[in-house]
């Protein structure tokens, strides 16, 4: 190769590894750290606010079905109530039948 064909490819190589990533003005390696870090941050904030909104969601389907597991209960509950209460009056129109009938026996 000649030397001029050398310096180009050197110049090439050299310019891929000063490509500007940043405008206005002279980047330190402080101030690029703190944007990374800010990044990161940000990225973090992110990933955070989704997973509390997933919280969100799943403690709301968790009331959903709890409140309609309780409302089934309450109304079982009536039934079972309702279904005493029949028995009770039975038992109380059967004692007083045989207390008529023993009356009427004798």
């Amino acid at each position: 190769m000649t030397r001029a064909a050398e310096e180009a490819r050197s110049a090439r190589r050299h310019g891929q590894n000063r490509r500007q990533v940043q405008k206005g003005g002279v980047l330190y390696a402080a101030e690029a750290h703190k944007i990374v870090k800010e990044r990161e941050d940000s990225a973090v904030e992110k990933a955070e606010k989704q997973l509390k909104q997933v919280q969100k969601v799943q403690k709301k389907k968790q009331q959903a079905e709890y409140k309609a597991f309780i409302t089934k209960v309450k109304a079982r509950i009536k039934e079972i109530r309702t279904i005493q209460a029949n028995k009770k009056k039975v038992s109380q129109v059967i004692v007083s039948g045989i207390k008529r009938y023993a009356k009427l026996s004798k």
